[in-house]
């Protein structure tokens, strides 16, 4: 037996010490005489079976055979799961255009007044339909420009999509990106109709901070309505994801929502989490983006567990792919019907991989295969890294366009989160 290559050891006292696992995401605490036992885990093979904790560990998969190559096991997961096709999973932008102005933008010169036409509305239909024999699962994820600027498409494409899953016996699971603006309590209850179960919604700093970023193409601002709506549904949708884009700018408003956002929470569907602006296809000023060093101080001097839910907010997530950019059963649809493996790339020519209409012939180009055949389980940068599970290499669209692999923020800050999850645990059993 030997310790996993996976595991990260925290100290929490002088008496207690933190172990995560990410391979299998699991948390434990041992005693300092526990700890000294693992640690020096060769001495006691062969009496692990009297080890009560030391038993548990082997369970969780904190102790793994001496045999075990775990890098093998990752890599057959992530090309399990990169080439399965149980799943397809589309995110489709049923237009680029958009009722505001956002500074940092990076789609502000690919927006045009255009909309999805019959033509590629029937080719989606027909591929989900081509895919229905096939697949166990459907993720839709409804995405623009805004798209509730076209909500009859997003009606006629939910509706059919809904009607193959039932006849099919596939599961279809939806999420929809938005400004939050047109979120009204009617098209709440809308949109509840057409399946869609989770929002994710960007607000910018308090309202002074996001009106000044996130407005109406006349100036005017966007934050009371958007808060107002997002009140008007907080009895109505399952779960809303707000997304607070930080800077150096904003940086001290991310507990300023926080606090909004709790007053109006009755039914806990709220999870406000910070976003780091990128200066992407240089539509900001890299001046005013955190660098990932400053971003992680950021994001540690703001978490604050208190309480269950918030501790499994926070708590990490396994991949075996980083996203659908690197899963060859997901595609980004432009209101055009040009595909895309990554939503940052859509409306750039340049990086579509082919189109709706032959999807089968004209996929597999340089973009494609950038995305696709990167193989971090074996990269000489991320292969002995102890949270690779939950890195995957890293952002794909990051990786492709800077030519090596990208660590995630939160590489810098977890062992600051994963101790503060413990601790409040810990307290919890107290």
């Amino acid at each position: 037996m030997k310790k996993s290559k996976f595991n990260l050891e925290i100290p929490i006292s002088d008496d207690q010490v933190l172990i995560y696992n990410s391979m299998n995401n699991g948390l434990n605490v041992m005693s300092k005489e526990e700890y000294e036992v693992f640690n020096n885990l060769n001495l006691y093979i062969k009496e692990i079976e009297n080890y009560s904790f030391l038993k548990e560990l082997k369970h969780d998969g904190f102790i793994v055979p001496a045999d075990t190559d775990e890098n093998m096991i990752l890599r057959y997961k992530l090309f399990a799961n990169r080439y399965g096709n149980s799943k397809l999973a589309l995110t489709i932008a049923p237009t680029l255009n958009c009722n505001f102005d956002c500074v940092y933008c990076y789609e502000q010169n690919e927006r045009v007044k255009s909309t999805m036409d019959s033509d590629t509305i029937d080719s989606i239909i027909k591929l989900v339909e081509s895919k229905s024999k096939n697949i166990d699962t459907l993720l839709v994820c409804w995405y623009g420009g805004e798209p509730l600027l076209e909500v009859d498409v997003i009606k006629e494409l939910s509706n059919a999509f809904i009607d193959i899953c039932k006849n099919n016996n596939i599961e279809y699971i939806a999420h929809m990106v938005t400004n939050g603006y047109l979120l009204k309590k009617e098209t709440a209850y809308l949109l509840n109709d057409l399946k869609v179960s989770s929002y994710q919604v960007t607000i910018d700093g308090e309202k002074n901070s996001h009106d000044s970023r996130r407005m109406l193409h006349n100036g005017r601002g966007t934050y009371d309505v958007i808060l107002r709506n997002l009140k008007d549904i907080s009895t109505i949708v399952p779960r809303v994801s707000i997304r607070v884009n930080i800077d150096k700018q904003n940086e001290d408003d991310l507990m300023l929502v926080k606090n909004q956002i709790s007053e109006i929470d009755t039914m806990n569907v709220f999870n406000v989490y910070p976003g780091k602006v990128e200066n992407t296809n240089n539509a900001y000023n890299d001046n005013a983006c955190f660098s990932d060093n400053e971003f992680a101080n950021m994001r540690q001097s703001n978490i604050k567990i208190d309480s269950k839910e918030m501790a499994m907010k926070e708590y990490p997530e396994i991949r075996s792919t980083y996203c659908g950019a690197d899963n060859t059963s997901s595609f980004v649809i432009n209101y055009n019907g040009d595909l895309y493996k990554c939503w940052v790339d859509i409306g750039d020519k340049e990086k579509s991989i082919g189109n709706i209409q032959q999807i089968e012939q004209n996929t597999h180009n340089s973009i494609f295969f950038d995305y696709l055949m990167f193989d971090s389980t074996s990269d000489n940068k991320c292969k002995d890294c102890e949270i690779l599970p939950i890195c995957m290499g890293g952002c794909p669209n990051e990786r492709v366009s800077k030519k090596e692999p990208q660590c995630i923020t939160e590489k810098y800050y977890l062992t600051d989160k994963l101790k503060a999850i413990g601790e409040f645990l810990l307290s919890e059993i107290e």
